[in-house]
């Protein structure tokens, strides 16, 4: 799950570096994300990179059963709300992730799977991407193997963890 995100997190990093949208990572109010069926730990891996990176603390959630996870989180810049809905249909992936902000120039990008092997970039309401991202394919056992032989020295993996388990924690306050 964590090696199939790293495109997501390349884009993501890109299409939001201050010197691109300025203000927009600390002052986000709102993330969702949607997935295909089974996807979840690859969501939630998702937003516990933004989490970790960005200092969120999870401040209490709730679940759907089957149908979303939801989290209140404290920046520095105040609350905002996660959300992971599960679609009913699909590949087992992330599908979506809409990342909304309110510096002076609030906004929203949304970033999707494209057809198979490129993700996308969307600037509000747009239905043209704004950047594309072409990703090679990828088989699974060659990621898992290079996971595995890696798992001790990604110390970003490992923030990312552990910030996902205070997720999970936040769940049952």
């Amino acid at each position: 799950a964590w090696r199939h995100l790293k495109p997501w997190r390349r884009l993501v990093s890109q299409a939001l570096d201050p010197t691109v949208v300025p203000g927009a990572l600390e002052s986000i109010a709102e993330v969702v994300v949607d997935h295909g069926p089974h996807a979840l730990p690859q969501s939630w891996l998702l937003v516990g990179w933004l989490a970790c990176l960005l200092g969120w603390k999870p401040a209490g959630g709730k679940v759907e059963p089957g149908v979303e996870v939801t989290w209140r989180f404290e920046s520095a810049r105040g609350p905002l709300r996660v959300t992971i809905r599960r679609l009913s249909d699909g590949p087992p992936e992330v599908r979506t992730a809409s990342i909304a902000w309110k510096s002076k120039g609030a906004g929203r990008r949304t970033f999707s799977a494209l057809e198979e092997g490129r993700l996308g970039v969307f600037d509000g309401d747009s239905a043209v991407p704004s950047a594309v991202l072409t990703i090679p394919p990828r088989q699974t056992a060659p990621l898992v193997a290079r996971q595995l032989s890696n798992r001790g020295r990604d110390t970003l993996f490992r923030s990312t963890l552990q910030v996902s388990r205070t997720m999970a924690e936040a769940l049952s306050r």
